[in-house]
């Protein structure tokens, strides 16, 4: 394969009919910048607005999910909910019930319909809309978001396919928007250390001269991709030679890109080979501390970390801590000939 290098805030467009060609090189014609907001314990989220006259609330953006739903009622942790009494274009469809489980939490509602955009600028029309009428373990509290929006395909829609249309579709069919996104999570300006800002950009057109790079969706329902490798400084975590054919191993049962965690998961045989190529970096972590700080870490502490056994938090030690982690590539197929790969790096800022 040939490699194509990515820097870690690459730009991953999650949607269009676009095949990952490098012979393609059609400039991008810039679209729609809405602002993402990340924050730790809080997820991702985007300003949208429902109703008429139009209410304004906060929503993770996830493409691990198809569904949008936003609170209806008051609920733990909420600070406002949509009033469907105040917009006089809201269709209440109370007889069409939903219940969607997560991976961690649940809520349930029933199904309506009203006046959805992006912005206050932003074309509008009518989408399907779940309304919370309570939750187990959903929001957050305190929660800054009131809902979320699934930018998966249609085929993830809760309980089944032909209950609603995504937002996304809606929207599409109607010529506000068009099929193609992208979402950066961070690298916008931001004077608030607490929280990341980025962008999700909205009907542009599709072209590889703006610094994106595209990948073939294996298949549509999640944004399933295909892996052909992680490498540990350097050194691939599966030996590739002992790997099933088409690069099994990394794809077991499936690679998908969730913008509604944060979190990496691996299959089972490749989550232990990267822990056990990360492990022997903790032995240059002993008694790891800045000049200021009386506060240390050591070996054991790593370890029990890498193990899992064990939260690895030292307020004094801030970004210092993780000096020792190394490098991570993960590499994602590009076309059947060449492969992108992002690189992850530690920060001692």
């Amino acid at each position: 394969l040939t490699t194509v290098h990515i820097e870690s805030a690459a730009k991953l467009p999650l949607r269009g009919n676009l095949q990952a060609d490098t012979s393609y090189k059609r400039v991008r014609k810039r679209g729609t910048d809405v602002l993402v907001t990340g924050r730790p314990e809080q997820g991702y989220f985007i300003d949208i607005f429902l109703g008429s006259p139009a209410q304004k609330f906060s929503v993770v953006v996830d493409t691990g999910s198809s569904n949008f739903a936003i609170a209806g009622s008051s609920d733990v942790g909420i600070v406002k909910y949509f009033n469907s009494k105040l917009s006089t274009t809201f269709k209440g469809k109370p007889d069409k019930s939903i219940k969607v489980q997560y991976f961690n939490g649940t809520w349930q509602g029933y199904f309506a319909t009203d006046i959805f955009k992006f912005c206050k600028t932003c074309a509008s029309d009518s989408v399907d809309v779940a309304l919370i009428t309570s939750s187990s373990n959903f929001f957050v509290s305190p929660t800054l978001w009131q809902g979320i929006l699934g930018l998966g395909y249609k085929n993830l829609i809760q309980p089944k396919p032909d209950e609603a249309d995504t937002v996304l579709d809606t929207l599409s069919s109607k010529g506000a928007v068009t099929q193609i996104f992208s979402i950066e999570l961070c690298g916008r300006e931001n004077q608030d250390t607490t929280q990341l800002n980025g962008v999700l950009e909205l009907d542009a057109t599709a072209g590889t001269e703006d610094g994106y790079q595209y990948t073939d969706i294996v298949k549509q329902w999640y944004y399933q991709i295909e892996l052909t490798d992680l490498a540990v400084d350097g050194k691939s975590a599966v030996d590739i030679k002992s790997a099933v054919k088409d690069c099994y191993e990394f794809n077991k049962p499936h690679a998908i890109i969730d913008s509604g965690t944060t979190n990496i998961m691996l299959p089972t045989v490749v989550y232990w080979s990267v822990l056990a190529s990360i492990e022997p970096f903790s032995y240059n972590a002993t008694n790891i501390t800045p000049d200021d700080s009386k506060d240390t870490v050591t070996q054991e502490e790593i370890k029990s970390f890498i193990l899992r056994n064990d939260t690895l938090c030292k307020e004094d030690l801030q970004s210092v801590i993780f000096s020792w982690f190394p490098e991570i590539v993960i590499s994602i197929a590009y076309n059947k000939t060449h492969q992108s790969q992002l690189t992850f790096l530690h920060s001692n800022t």
